[in-house]
């Protein structure tokens, strides 16, 4: 069963939100590493950044692609977004490393986990129902 497609100005915009936080992250990353607020007090906050910001990441292209390919089912934009997102996680830190900072493989790994989160956050039944309800509550 085929999903209502949107207008193309709304698609157009998800797809702006997408590059928004894209560039977002791409700032954080040519931030000199002192410049970086320090994290590491939570828990492992270096790798739950990276995570939380990868999952944002994730949540907003299922958005984006979810609502832009109606034949796409919802394996299909999880399939999506993973693979944009791991794409950019592995592009930015072989980036870090020509700017003078580190790659990590273990924060590409973080952001790869934020990316599958988002999906299971995306698709969530209890998560739909809170956003209605917050909607109904307007």
């Amino acid at each position: 069963m085929t999903r209502p497609r949107l207008n193309p100005l709304a698609i157009v915009l998800r797809w702006f939100a997408v590059l928004g936080w894209a560039g977002f992250i791409w700032w954080l990353m040519t931030l000199p590493e002192e410049e970086i607020p320090d994290v590491s007090s939570i828990l492992v906050g270096d790798k739950l950044g990276h995570a939380a910001v990868f999952c944002v990441l994730g949540l907003l292209i299922c958005w984006a692609a979810d609502k832009s390919f109606r034949a796409l089912s919802k394996t299909g934009v999880g399939v999506m977004s993973l693979l944009m997102a791991t794409f950019y996680a592995i592009m930015s830190e072989v980036y870090q490393t020509s700017v003078g900072r580190d790659g990590d493989v273990l924060d590409a790994l973080a952001d790869i986990i934020g990316a599958i989160a988002a999906y299971y956050l995306y698709f969530s039944p209890k998560l739909k129902t809170l956003l209605s309800r917050l909607r109904n509550a307007e």
